[in-house]
């Protein structure tokens, strides 16, 4: 039976190849659809499986259309490490609020099934 992909991670680097761009730092194109940027957390795992979140000053993400462009800093990365980069969506409190008579935008709505569909799949 076929396994279905994770929707609020993807791994790097799970063949022990991290490409020389990646070991610097750099993973670009990430196919991860979030609200916020803050709403994204990197893990590095070791050869030797010793797993490490991120603090959130060690990565930077930033969106180019429906991608993610994460850049970590700080630390040093091995071609056999495991990068995780994932989504934790807050789900205490609603993305958006409608009032009686406020204007629908197809972003808010979005956003707020978003924000569903995201904290099922997580």
């Amino acid at each position: 039976m076929p396994t279905t992909p994770p929707y609020s991670y993807i791994d790097f680097g799970l063949s022990g190849d991290l490409t020389d761009v990646q070991v610097g730092g750099n993973f670009n194109n990430v196919p991860l659809e979030i609200i916020n940027t803050a709403d994204v957390y990197v893990i590095r795992t070791t050869s030797g499986g010793v797993a490490t979140t991120l603090s959130s000053s060690n990565f930077t993400v930033t969106e180019s259309g429906s991608v993610l462009n994460v850049v970590i800093s700080g630390i040093t990365l091995n071609t056999t490490d495991i990068i995780r980069i994932g989504r934790t969506t807050p789900i205490g409190t609603v993305t958006r609020t409608f009032t009686d008579g406020s204007v629908l935008k197809a972003g808010d709505l979005n956003d707020q099934n978003n924000q569903l569909l995201f904290a099922v799949q997580e």
